[in-house]
């Protein structure tokens, strides 16, 4: 039997080595299932919102087309002396249809984003999900291990109860700590997404703004098209990078909005058809202006909101190098204790001792443990480590925050974080 410990020994520090290594995959696989819910919701919102802008874009297409078609209505207000009325009820169906048309370009530019990231969603899921039945495995199997022996309170041993206590309150910070990095990664990975989104919205409304420069100066129906095209891009671009930074909002509170995001928008119908004056031009080209003024500043608070969530992420990885070193330790501890007490009751069993002769090293020290938990008072429970500080966390250099310091304690987090690295 004393040899069987030795040569499990071996297995049994692999365990605790690989247990340690996906100690991270409960935490984030909690958080990877509750943002793919957020997301498939927002898909479902989405796309029924999707239905009911394309049947509104049909009902639209088919007023406008049956009122420009209706040769009988066009001939009745000319003859009538009202065909300016008519030119102006055909306006106003085309400006409706084009709208409607807008809209559900824009809604349908955000539904295929939505589907896109909740694909991807689902395959990190996935895989998370059979790395948790491994992990769950590993723990049964080190459970079984100490079946025999250590299945609950060990009076006997009141060392073991406190080592394995103090493993639990540990345990319960390390998870605790997990959860936070893995929010605010995933938080700073979607704000890194919605800044790379606002720049193509800023883009859009530069190219606006020179559109309308020169359309101030007499410019071609042509500039207005592009310049009308462009912030409608930019609405809906604006749009997607609202709804970006509530998903970053919902997965950490942390996050403060910037929206809504409002664009400069104007009538594309009305401008070809009816050109309008140098005045009427300055004001839309001052209003376009001021979209990219308010722009400019709402991306700045996008900026600080993606970094200080990386301040948060790198502020957790700290603490949890801390934690996870700690938690090892005890664990070994824990385990160290354990496998000397199994052989020791298997020297005891292979060598026992006589009436004549004093008991064996092992034997005493159990009689003596057993002594000492009958006649002293029970141990006292070790103080909960301190909680983790996740607010308002001081700057910290790369070299001592970056990803790659703490990213073997958590591969998860420390793959959104280098994602919300990507160049924007």
């Amino acid at each position: 039997m004393s040899q069987a410990l030795r040569d499990n020994a071996a297995y049994h520090s692999r365990l605790i080595s690989t247990i340690s290594e996906l100690d991270y995959v409960p935490s984030a696989l909690k958080l990877q299932t509750s943002y793919v819910d957020d997301l498939q919701t927002r898909l479902e919102e989405s796309q029924a919102l999707l239905r009911k802008l394309s049947e509104a874009t049909k009902k639209e297409r088919k007023e406008h087309e049956s009122l420009r078609d209706s040769t009988t209505r066009r001939l009745a207000h000319k003859l009538t002396g009202r065909k300016d009325q008519f030119q102006a009820m055909a306006t106003k169906e085309e400006r409706e249809y084009v709208e409607a048309l807008e809209k559900e370009y824009a809604e349908r530019d955000t539904y295929n984003l939505l589907v896109t990231m909740n694909e991807e969603a689902k395959r990190e899921k996935a895989d998370l999900a059979d790395k948790a039945i491994r992990y769950e495995a590993l723990k049964k199997e080190l459970s079984d291990l100490y079946m025999l022996v250590f299945d609950g309170p060990t009076e006997e041993y009141p060392e073991d109860d406190r080592l394995e206590y103090q493993v639990q309150s540990t345990q319960a910070l390390h998870e605790q700590i997990q959860d936070t990095l893995n929010a605010e990664c995933r938080a700073c990975e979607i704000l890194a997404h919605a800044d790379r989104t606002m720049n193509d919205c800023e883009a859009q409304v530069k190219e606006a703004l020179a559109h309308s420069q020169r359309d101030m100066w007499g410019g071609s129906r042509l500039n207005t098209v592009w310049d009308r095209n462009a912030l409608s891009l930019a609405q809906a671009l604006a749009r997607q990078a609202d709804s970006l930074c509530q998903q970053a909002r919902n997965v950490s509170p942390f996050v403060e909005l910037i929206g809504p995001l409002k664009i400069a928008q104007g009538s594309l119908v009305r401008d070809i058809f009816f050109s309008p004056d140098v005045i009427s031009e300055t004001e839309y080209h001052n209003k376009i202006a001021s979209t990219a003024s308010d722009l400019q500043q709402a991306h700045d608070r996008l900026r600080a909101e993606r970094d200080a969530a990386q301040r948060r992420a790198n502020n957790a990885g700290n603490q949890l190098i801390e934690v996870a070193d700690a938690l090892e330790t005890e664990r070994l501890a824990l385990a160290s204790y354990r496998r000397e007490i199994l052989l020791g009751i298997s020297r005891e069993e292979d060598h026992p001792s006589s009436p004549d002769q004093p008991p064996g090293y092992y034997a005493a020290s159990a009689q003596l443990e057993a002594s000492a938990a009958t006649e002293a008072p029970p141990p006292q429970e070790p103080a909960e480590l301190p909680n983790p500080v996740i607010t308002s966390p001081q700057p910290t250099s790369s070299t001592s925050s970056s990803p790659s310091r703490w990213g073997s304690r958590n591969p998860y987090a420390a793959n959104l974080a280098i994602r919300s690295l990507l160049p924007s």
